[in-house]
């Protein structure tokens, strides 16, 4: 699920346990969608600094929803293990 367009050729998804920032490479086809993943990030302080390194100029509404976010992924958190009780 993309979670912000930062602009024409980067994007912020969700993945299964952490956000992940995109980059557009060439053309879609039928084989590829055109889009790769450039950083994997847990938390929304290394998500924002990931995304204040690109040099394209990002919309600052995006900026917003990520300023929004929790502050770890909701899903990177794992129980611990240990006795039950």
């Amino acid at each position: 699920m993309v979670i912000a367009q930062l602009n024409d050729r980067w994007r912020i998804v969700e993945g299964a346990s952490q956000w992940i920032l995109m980059v557009r490479k060439g053309r879609s086809t039928n084989r590829s969608s055109g889009w790769r993943a450039r950083s994997f990030c847990v938390s929304r302080t290394a998500l924002l600094r990931c995304v204040g390194q690109i040099s394209d100029r990002v919309d600052p509404n995006a900026i917003e929803v990520l300023q929004q976010l929790s502050d770890v992924h909701p899903r990177s958190i794992r129980p611990t293990r240990g006795k039950p009780s």
